[in-house]
Order: C-alpha cells, then structure tokens, then sequence
C-alpha cells in the first residue's frame, strides 16, 4: 500500500494503478496482472457485491439528510455490517443470497459517528396506520463545554433492495436546553404501514449562531428496524338471505350499439 503525495488525489483506476481512501488517506495499489478464484472465492464476491451494493444504497440515502463525514471508516464499517445481513439469508446458496431474506435488525445498534454515541435513552413505538414515533428521555445530557443546546431528530430509511431505492423520512428538528427540564419528547415519522424501516437518530450540538461540526459529539445512530405491519384480513361478507336477494337485485348498466337502440315499449 501507497500513500498519494501528488496534488490531485484520485479513487478508482489509473493506468495499472488503483487509487482508494483508507482513513482519511489517499492510498493506491497496483493491479495484479492475473487473478486466480476458486468457485468458493468466486462466491463469496458475489456476496460481497451485494452487500456493497445495498450498502451504498443506505450511505446515499443518508448523505442527502446528514453530515456523513466525521467518520471516514462508516463507508466499511457499513459493508461489514450488510454482509452480516446478508449471511442471515439461509433460503439461498452461497453466492446467490439476498439482503430481502436477510435480517436488518442485525444493524440495530451501529454508529455511524464511531467517536460518540447517542447517550440518551431511547424508544420506538409503531402506531396503527404505519407512523412511527420515536422517544428521547432526558435529551440534552451530554452536551460539551462549548455548546448551549442539543438538536434532535429521527430519520426512517426505506429501502426496497429490489429496486435499488431507498426512501428517507425525517421528523422535525427539536433544539433542547440542558437549563431546563426537558423531559421527554416525542419524534414523529410519518411512514407507510406497508414499509419495512430503518430507525436513525441524529444528535448535533449547537449554539447561538447553530449547530456546530463537532466530531466526539455528534452522534448518528441506528437504533432500531421496524418491519411492516401485516395487512388486516378483509371482514367476511354477510350473507344474504333469498328474500333480500330478490328484493335488491344490483343495477346493470347495458350498451346498445348504434342502429339499434333500444326503446321500452
């Protein structure tokens, strides 16, 4: 392994060279002039592509509502974790496994800020209709020297492996003051009942001009994965007797072509 001194680093392919961030480095490797995989080695990159796959699909989706960038290992650390996921998949073959069949729940619990973590205490409730709503008790707690207030918020990943999506959901932003007694509060995330979700709290220390880039306190968690709520059987219909039968025959609506309409007599 390489360390870039040029002034443009680059990631991906150059020539017979592979450019690539490894903490916070620029780094690069040669390419090696032949690869030999046996069909176990040829497997488990099948398996591995599709960890990665799906999670960048949850990296892009959480870089457009957050600060991704106080942890340059989330990127690894996340594929680590799908491929965890993944190998929950026991419906299917070495190779052919699947993040669907897989068990999210297993991300319950990763930081995405490796340096902190949410301190507060925390709870999930999914309501009748499929809205989510997520509670902090005592927020505020951990705040730093420099801070006068801590920002709260819940975000819901919905991802659709299938289809390459993932769909975000964020509740509003909640500032709170470690003066005062806060309590408890509650997060809402209006998600559908049909939606399998991904539970995300974001914790930013702010002050009077906003929040603050502060790497050791700044959390971003999962804590939770809420699956869909089963669809409610449809109700049995009544049954009609033969008088109601008579008495209440369904309405037809009757198309004559043209030249030969009908008219009563």
């Amino acid at each position: 392994m390489g360390i870039q001194t040029g002034i443009f680093p680059f990631t991906g392919k150059l020539g017979t060279a592979i450019g690539y961030l490894y903490r916070g480095k620029y780094c690069f490797r040669s390419m090696p002039s032949s690869v030999k995989q046996t069909e176990a080695t040829r497997k488990a990159a099948s398996d591995f592509g599709t960890a990665s796959r799906s999670a960048r699909l949850l990296r892009q989706a959480l870089d457009s509502v957050c600060d991704l960038s106080y942890d340059t290992t989330f990127g690894n650390r996340l594929n680590r974790a799908m491929g965890s996921v993944l190998r929950a998949d026991m419906e299917h073959k070495r190779g052919r496994r699947r993040i669907s069949n897989g068990d999210l729940t297993r991300l319950s619990g990763f930081r995405v800020n490796s340096n902190t973590f949410v301190h507060d205490e925390t709870g999930i409730v999914r309501h009748f209709g499929g809205h989510i709503s997520v509670t902090i008790t005592n927020p505020g707690r951990n705040i730093p020297p420099k801070a006068n207030a801590m920002q709260y918020r819940a975000i819901a990943l919905l991802p659709d492996f299938a289809l390459g999506t993932c769909q975000t959901v964020v509740s509003e932003a909640v500032v709170f003051n470690p003066q005062t007694d806060q309590g408890e509060v509650e997060l809402m995330l209006p998600v559908p009942a049909s939606s399998q979700a991904i539970i995300v709290v974001e914790v930013t220390c702010c002050n009077d001009r906003g929040t603050m880039r502060m790497k050791f306190f700044n959390a971003l968690d999962i804590i939770g994965v809420m699956p869909p709520m089963k669809a409610e059987r449809p109700a049995k219909a009544k049954p009609v007797s033969k008088k109601e039968k008579g008495s209440a025959l369904p309405l037809v609506a009757v198309h004559y072509p043209a030249g030969n309409q009908y008219s009563p007599g």
